[in-house]
């Protein structure tokens, strides 16, 4: 006797219930429904958070060329967001390359 014989075959299932007709039209039914919300930041915001984060940094660098004493803390936390700062700069000037790439291309499609 093989499996797949000995196997019992699913019961049937229920029926489905009818579909009643919608009570009020689509865009009726969509006036009451909760609108998405608009990020709160646009698309500027993160070249606005670089200059804000470069701004802080020049200040710290101006502070220790003018003669401020840093603790071995403080030096490694500069190092640090000087780090995240370089990094954010060449993710942002990468997708800027890959952006005018992309429209370099669409512009030279023939159609």
């Amino acid at each position: 006797m093989s499996t797949i014989a000995a196997i019992t075959p699913a019961p049937p299932s229920p029926t489905p219930a009818p579909v009643k007709a919608p009570s009020q039209d689509f865009a009726t039914a969509l006036e009451g429904a909760p609108r998405p919300q608009a990020p709160a930041r646009g698309w500027l915001a993160p070249l606005q958070d670089l200059e804000a984060d470069r701004t802080r940094l020049d200040g710290l660098l101006h502070s220790a060329l003018t003669g401020r004493r840093f603790s071995p803390g403080e030096l490694l936390a500069l190092q640090c967001g000087i780090h995240r700062l370089n990094t954010e700069l060449e993710l942002a000037a990468k997708v800027v390359e890959q952006s005018h790439a992309a429209v370099r291309r669409a512009l030279s499609t023939e159609v």
